[in-house]
C-alpha cells in the first residue's frame, strides 16, 4: 500500500473520529458506504490513437 493511500485513510479516520466527539451522526450505512468507495479499485480506460499510413 503506498503512503499517499495510507494517509489518506488515516485523514479519514481521524475526520470519522472528530464528527463522532463532536456528536455529529453517521450511520453504519454510510460508513460502510465509504469505506467501499476507499476500497474500489479505479480502472482506467485508454483509447488509442489511430496513426495515418
Amino acid at each position: 500500500m503506498s503512503w499517499k493511500r495510507t494517509l489518506a485513510r488515516i485523514l479519514i479516520y481521524a475526520f470519522l473520529q472528530i464528527g463522532a466527539l463532536a456528536g455529529i451522526p453517521m450511520t453504519p450505512e454510510q460508513i460502510e458506504k465509504l469505506m467501499n468507495v476507499m476500497t474500489r479499485t479505479k480502472v482506467e480506460h485508454t483509447i488509442r490513437a489511430e496513426t495515418e499510413e
